[in-house]
């Protein structure tokens, strides 16, 4: 604590409370202009006082303030160049769907922009003109198949006759013609079969691949022809893409 003060008035500085005055008891004093100063310069030192008490004060409460701050522990690690580019994103591979065969398009099994796999459904044609001509087929090789065998009957009984020296070498000739021209009818009845088959399987057309499918060009209830030169849906395959950019030299 520390006092100051003349004969009338003294001051006392506490650290933590402050300046305070307390009054002294009144001694009588001579009159003169000493004094005064002796005042004034006490009080000056009471306010220096006060002051550094003050500073003294706030120097302590922020030393004791703690500032958090954020640490990590440095590594060596490789760091990888990057090299910024502009390029375009282009499908693994586009497939164009187009029909085989003439017909109408009955029903369409997906949406614009469906994501579809390798075997989905697409598209029905109408299949009742190509099972009419599978039908036909099939009871022009079972016609044929049935004159084969009399046929071959026939060639076998004048292979007979002529080995016996009965028959004669004109009938032979002519049973072996036929049976030979009848085993070539059947195998061309049942290529026909064959061809009549692929025809009606191309009735269902299915995804070739697995995808995404794009604008739809051909709606229910229109008529399509086999390879024609528009394609009735793309698929892109989008997985994997490529991405096609280009590098400057300076940057390789």
């Amino acid at each position: 604590m520390i006092t100051l003060g003349s004969n009338e008035q003294r001051a006392c500085c506490t650290p933590g409370k402050g300046l305070e005055r307390r009054r002294a008891p009144r001694t009588p004093r001579p009159n003169g202009r000493p004094s005064r100063l002796a005042g004034i310069a006490a009080l000056v030192f009471a306010i220096g006082a006060v002051a550094g008490c003050s500073r003294g004060g706030n120097e302590g409460y922020v030393s004791n303030m703690h500032v958090p701050v954020l640490v990590a522990k440095a590594v060596r690690k490789t760091v990888a160049d990057e090299i910024h580019a502009i390029g375009k994103v282009e499908a693994h591979s586009t497939v164009d769907i187009k029909a085989q065969i003439n017909g109408q398009v009955l029903e369409v099994h997906f949406h614009e922009g469906q994501d579809v796999k390798k075997g989905d459904l697409l598209f029905t044609i109408d299949p009742r003109p190509y099972q009419a001509a599978l039908l036909q087929a099939q009871a022009n090789l079972a016609k044929d198949q049935a004159q084969l065998a009399q046929a071959k009957a026939d060639y076998e009984r004048y292979a007979y006759l002529l080995k016996k020296r009965v028959g004669s070498q004109q009938q032979y000739d002519q049973a072996l013609a036929a049976y030979q021209g009848l085993k070539a009818s059947v195998a061309a009845d049942e290529a026909a079969v064959q061809t009549a088959q692929v025809n009606l399987s191309y009735t269902r057309i299915h995804s070739p691949i697995d995808g995404r499918t794009g604008n739809l060009i051909v709606h229910a209830g229109n008529l399509v022809k086999a390879n024609a030169d528009t394609a009735m849906v793309t698929i892109n395959q989008i997985r994997p893409v490529y991405v096609d950019f280009s590098i400057p030299e300076k940057d390789l």
